[in-house]
């Protein structure tokens, strides 16, 4: 009979399946995701709006993302949404550049990778607005 409980291992589970996306940042991410996201970055032809658009799901919900005013580099008077973890997004900028570096592309731009979030943000506010009709 093992003496652990079942909420230490469904903690260890989750732990092994998680991956932490920098080695000095604490921002961690489903293994499952992460390798999704590179595979299909790899494939396609815009690598870093893509791998930049599937990680977002693994560091946030679809609900932070509907719910927030995005990274919120223009922030607009009276707008009282929370803006997305500051840390999560630029340790997500950060890995996106370190993977680029590692696999021997050019650095992607500012504007491309801010692009890819923007559009997510956009598409989880229209899954959530059809998750609230549908219901």
């Amino acid at each position: 009979m093992s003496s652990k409980s079942t909420l230490e291992v469904d903690i260890s589970t989750e732990k092994n399946n998680l991956s932490k996306l920098l080695g000095n940042s604490n921002i961690t991410i489903d293994k499952v995701v992460l390798a999704m996201a590179v595979r299909l970055a790899k494939k396609l032809a815009k690598p870093a709006y893509t791998l930049t658009m599937k990680l977002m799901p693994g560091l946030f919900t679809t609900e932070e993302m509907a719910l927030s005013r995005g990274q919120c580099l223009l922030a607009k008077q009276g707008d009282l949404r929370p803006a997305l973890d500051k840390d999560k997004v630029f340790v997500s900028k950060d890995y996106v550049r370190c993977w680029f570096k590692a696999n021997g592309f050019s650095d992607p731009s500012d504007s491309l990778i801010n692009e890819a979030i923007t559009e997510k943000i956009s598409y989880a506010r229209k899954q959530l607005k059809r998750k609230l009709y549908s219901a």
